[in-house]
């Protein structure tokens, strides 16, 4: 769930400061461990907490329409990736 990648984010974020000193690093960085659904209306705000309600807002409309299928943080493998 996106809680749940919230509160793992967050506690990255504080273990690794360096690849998050902006907002925008956040912003970026929380969004490129969502599903693709997702980046481009997450990656529209301009804060770190914004970007986290837009995507339970986004987790919402799909489980509403019965597309939840990936998993949040976990990224996908292409076949014949290792």
């Amino acid at each position: 769930s996106i809680d749940d990648y919230a509160i793992a984010f967050t506690e990255n974020m504080k273990l690794f400061p360096y690849l998050v000193s902006t907002e925008l690093a956040k912003i970026e960085n929380f969004a490129n461990g969502l599903p693709s659904d997702f980046g481009p209306t997450v990656k529209m705000e301009s804060t770190l907490k914004a970007t986290v309600k837009a995507s339970k807002n986004v987790e919402t409309q799909l489980k509403e329409r019965g597309l939840e299928r990936i998993e949040v943080g976990k990224k996908r493998k292409f076949e014949g990736s290792s």
